[in-house]
């Protein structure tokens, strides 16, 4: 964009939005140039809504102008999905972060796109529920970044992606058009699944402003289990053992001796040094139901070649076990490697073994 051109349409923004909501100075213009990930690319220029209608005359000027438009939330993506490679507009969504409304009894919310995922997580604590998808980055990622992501997270192996817990969706088209899709019930069958398209578009379709996200009542009781193995490919056979068992895990986390020795050089947190490492939950209605079925999880670790095999329901424990899969990433960057390459591979569980022994090599 010539320098003529930006004036213009940075003034344009800041009848939309305010002065003060209109970013240029280079120095905060570099923090948009890069995301979690390696990639990084200048924007020309970040603005920062506080409602809807301002996304839309935002989107409604990029438009008219044909300038691209990158919407962003936390910034926590790890395959650089807002990094704006192509300049333009970075479209900061962290100011539109309301809880609109909560809905016990309906089981579902709704919130603005910027609401911080732990910040949701929190509130809807209060009234005994929560929301199942569970990003590692959850203390900064956002409700919309999540759902334009699809993000999955550590509770993935049992409730699914993002996409399966949006009801509904606010979304800004490309024309500054404002659109709902989905429903307000946990059951539709009728018309298109539209609400389903624009979960994972990564803001190629739209910029979500507001969505409608299906609840849970938390988990009576909770118990976390860690088995240790001394071989990588014993580990990946005790998960497809562990789904045979008739186990369903709420959580199912691989830590490999690399990740191991970063997360405890970090914070210290004591974990086994050896080949591999599963983190289990086992979730139940009762406080008597996961603490039963634990000691059968131990015995299908052993007999798949776990070394040890324990499990705990204390909270302290638990929340240590926690953070040595949601702190991996963080703790093999403070290694002073030139790069952290972060891939996302999903395979069928019955390949896991195969695909473990190929990634040691």
């Amino acid at each position: 964009m010539n320098t003529e051109k930006l004036d213009q349409v940075v003034e344009e923004l800041k009848a939309i939005v305010g002065e003060e909501n209109v970013i240029t100075d280079p120095a905060l213009l570099y923090c948009y140039s890069a995301d979690a990930s390696i990639n990084q690319h200048m924007p020309d220029v970040v603005v920062r809504p506080g409602k809807t209608e301002e996304v839309s005359e935002v989107l409604k000027l990029a438009n008219r102008e044909r300038i691209p438009v990158h919407p962003r939330g936390g910034g926590t993506s790890l395959s650089g999905s807002v990094v704006p490679y192509g300049g333009g507009i970075v479209v900061d969504m962290t100011r539109m972060n309301k809880i609109i409304d909560i809905r016990p009894a309906d089981l579902w919310c709704i919130v603005e796109a910027g609401v911080i995922h732990a910040d949701l997580e929190r509130e809807l604590a209060k009234y005994g529920l929560f929301y199942p998808p569970d990003p590692a980055s959850s203390e900064s990622a956002t409700i919309g970044g999540t759902i334009a992501t699809n993000a999955g997270g550590l509770r993935g192996v049992k409730y699914g992606t993002t996409r399966d817990w949006v009801l509904g969706l606010e979304v800004v088209l490309p024309t500054g058009d404002v659109i709902n899709v989905g429903t307000k019930t946990l059951k539709t069958s009728s018309g298109y699944q539209l609400c389903r398209l624009f979960v994972g578009s990564e803001g190629t379709l739209g910029i979500i402003t507001k969505a409608v996200l299906k609840l849970l009542p938390i988990p009576k009781a909770r118990v976390r289990v860690m088995g240790v193995f001394d071989s990588v490919v014993d580990a990946a056979r005790a998960v497809s053992q562990i789904f045979m068992a008739g186990i369903t895990p709420g959580l199912l986390e691989f830590v490999d001796k690399n990740a191991q020795k970063a997360i405890n050089s970090w914070l210290n947190l004591g974990l086994p040094e050896t080949e591999a490492i599963l983190i289990i939950d086992l979730e139940g209605s009762t406080e008597e139901e996961p603490l039963k079925l634990a000691p059968y999880l131990e015995r299908v670790l052993k007999e798949n070649g776990a070394i040890e095999a324990r499990y705990t329901s204390d909270p302290e424990e638990m929340n240590k076990l926690y953070l040595a899969r949601a702190k991996a990433y963080p703790a093999m960057f403070r290694l002073g490697k030139p790069t952290v390459l972060v891939e996302d591979i999903t395979v069928p569980v019955r390949s896991f073994q195969k695909r473990s022994r190929k990634s040691t090599k």
